[in-house]
């Protein structure tokens, strides 16, 4: 029975690169008044986080009036290098980025538009990369502002998101 007892080989090594599914939840600011916010959606990053895209759909409710958004988001990882530790640490700041995202937007009060957005965020390993699929913690924080339109009417919403993430790894 050749190849029942050969030895697996060294394990495969989280690079960086994946494909995700991901939800979030939070809070929302706009114009003073707080509010919740939610998101889903999907994510793929190459290698070492070199190129890492995601593209969401999220809903806040603050006050009276529920803005939905559909985003496209690229992530810029300026510590992308320290992924090349191979440990948990290293994962968590290698995850360091941030964000720039666009898309439209539909407001129960303010009707259609187009925002774009900018913030940052960081995610930790709750099971270990290595393993070729992983559960991710993380945190957001953005700040949506109107493109075209006037979606917002003029009004910054500020975000902090809580999310987790379902990665398959080495892609």
């Amino acid at each position: 029975m050749v190849g029942l007892c050969a030895p697996e080989g060294p394990p495969r090594l989280y690079t960086g690169a994946y494909l995700g599914a991901l939800a979030g939840a939070g809070v929302a600011s706009d114009a003073g008044e707080v509010g919740w916010s939610g998101t889903v959606g999907v994510r793929a990053s190459s290698v070492l986080h070199l190129a890492d895209v995601e593209a969401r759909y999220q809903v806040d409710g603050v006050a009276t009036d529920r803005a939905h958004q559909g985003m496209l988001a690229m992530h810029l990882h300026p510590l992308f290098l320290f992924l090349l530790a191979n440990n948990t640490l290293g994962a968590t700041l290698g995850s360091l980025a941030v964000e720039v995202a666009a898309g439209p937007a539909w407001s129960e009060r303010n009707g259609s538009g187009l925002l774009w957005s900018w913030g940052g965020s960081f995610e930790v390993p709750l099971t270990p990369p290595d393993a070729g699929q992983s559960l991710w913690l993380g945190s957001s924080v953005t700040f949506s502002h109107d493109l075209a339109y006037s979606a917002l009417a003029g009004e910054v919403t500020n975000r902090l998101i809580f999310r987790l993430e379902y990665r398959h790894n080495g892609l």
